[in-house]
């Protein structure tokens, strides 16, 4: 048999096809891809749950030395913002523990007006990613709840549901039933939305988390 023919292209096939394409280049048709569609532990989120949120480790540690924050909701633009606040301070929040590691912080008063907010399932959690800005010398994150990912919550029993389980299933069925839950309770549903998309227009994604003022902005402790 011959050699099969290796598909290489020369150096100036390489810069004649550059050329072309860059004459003919334009964003008009391209998207930019969405974080959330990439692993993204290490991009700082906001996790909302009905009992509380919180905030992961990437985040806390992008707010260096803070063990106090002030949070911000926009039910206009659904968003979250939170800014840098020292204890003393007006509906200052602790967001870490001592040793500047992530905790919850109990609410489930701002849950559940987040989750009515954005029509959100009350069996799931929600995580969403942070972007980090400069507004009149200050730094913050915004979240963008439009954003948020779904996570099924693992389904909480009633000690007579319990039983009943006990009753109809063996042990083991009940601990592939438990790990089956414990699955699903990790898969990421992404907005309807994003159903078909990369991401957003190049053209719309510089202004996405444009932040132009607080108008709109109420403070958590207010909710």
């Amino acid at each position: 048999m011959g050699e099969r023919k290796k598909n290489i292209m020369t150096d100036y096939e390489m810069n004649t096809k550059a050329k072309m394409i860059e004459e003919t280049f334009s964003y008009d048709t391209y998207e930019v891809t969405r974080l959330e569609v990439f692993a993204h532990t290490r991009a700082a989120q906001i996790t909302i749950r009905p009992e509380g949120i919180s905030f992961n480790q990437a985040c806390i540690n992008s707010f260096e030395d803070t063990t106090h924050i002030q949070i911000l909701v926009s039910q206009d633009q659904k968003r979250i913002a939170i800014r840098k606040s020292e204890e003393g301070d007006k509906d200052a929040i602790r967001w870490c523990t001592a040793k500047s590691k992530t905790k919850l912080i109990t609410g489930r008063k701002f849950s559940e007006m987040v989750y009515e907010l954005m029509g959100w399932d009350a069996g799931s959690r929600y995580k969403a990613v942070g972007y980090k800005i400069s507004y009149q010398g200050e730094e913050l994150f915004v979240f963008e709840l439009s954003e948020a990912e779904m996570y099924k919550l693992p389904p909480k029993r009633t000690k007579e549901e319990k039983e009943q389980m006990e009753k109809a299933m063996t042990p083991e069925q009940i601990a592939a039933q438990k790990r089956e839950e414990a699955r699903e309770s990790r898969i990421a549903y992404s907005p309807e939305q994003f159903n078909g998309h990369f991401g957003v227009p190049e053209s719309d994604h510089q202004d996405k988390v444009q932040l132009q003022s607080f108008a709109g902005y109420t403070s958590g402790a207010d909710l």
